[in-house]
């Protein structure tokens, strides 16, 4: 199963090899039955994980944070949904691949036990890398959800800088609100908008990096369920 990202924006998948669910194409003799199960589960987790990073990053390019509320808080709910999910999908897929490992454990020496290690440890980095990002994320809405909280508008002068005590006396100011709570990689971008634009850039970078794990799965996974 090849799987193709329709979602506006978002890259699209590495072009050969791609990641597929064993015996969906042509496979070899002698395939292990435990051992596709619990691979074809990891891989299915890998190319849902997938689809919803190409949505996180398309929803991070098209989104409008400054002028209308309800749509903002429409997007960060879905942004913190997003996360929640990819971060579940990869201890899930984490999951399967120490099940994969204990039914290789069966396995006679004859088995290619290179083939499935380098198919295990591809995933595992796509994994490690999809929770990362699901931490990120998770973060970045939350620091997103502050500065609105606190009215704090990045890049536009500080109302109460010091020695102007506004209209209510002297309050912290922006840095002082900033430095107090959380922060974030993609501030010194600017605007809220700005902001979104930079985290779908370094999330692109990311899925380009799983493509490149996925194709490391992808030409070992026939191989790492066979040896029956």
């Amino acid at each position: 199963m090849v799987l193709l990202l329709s979602v506006a924006g978002a890259p699209t998948p590495a072009e050969s090899p791609a990641l597929h669910e064993i015996g969906r194409q042509a496979s070899p003799g002698r395939v292990c039955g435990p051992l596709v199960v619990h691979a074809n589960a990891a891989i299915a987790v890998e190319l849902r994980n997938r689809l919803r990073l190409g949505q996180t990053i398309a929803l991070l390019r098209t989104t409008d944070l400054e002028t209308d509320d309800a749509a903002r808080t429409n997007a960060l709910s879905e942004l913190n949904g997003l996360s929640a999910e990819l971060h579940q999908n990869a201890e899930r897929g984490d999951d399967e691949l120490r099940r994969l490992g204990v039914a290789a454990e069966r396995l006679p020496p004859e088995a290619d036990a290179a083939g499935l290690r380098s198919f295990k440890q591809a995933l595992a980095a796509a994994f490690a890398e999809e929770r990362r990002t699901a931490l990120d994320l998770a973060a970045f809405v939350h620091f997103l959800d502050y500065l609105k909280l606190h009215e704090i508008q990045p890049g536009v002068d500080d109302p109460n800088r010091p020695g102007d005590p506004g209209p209510f006396g002297r309050g912290p100011s922006t840095g002082e609100l900033l430095a107090a709570g959380p922060s974030s990689p993609y501030q010194r971008a600017g605007s809220p908008n700005r902001m979104l634009r930079a985290a779908a850039s370094d999330f692109s970078s990311r899925l380009l990096d799983i493509d490149g794990l996925e194709a490391r799965a992808a030409g070992n996974s026939e191989q790492a369920v066979t040896g029956c």
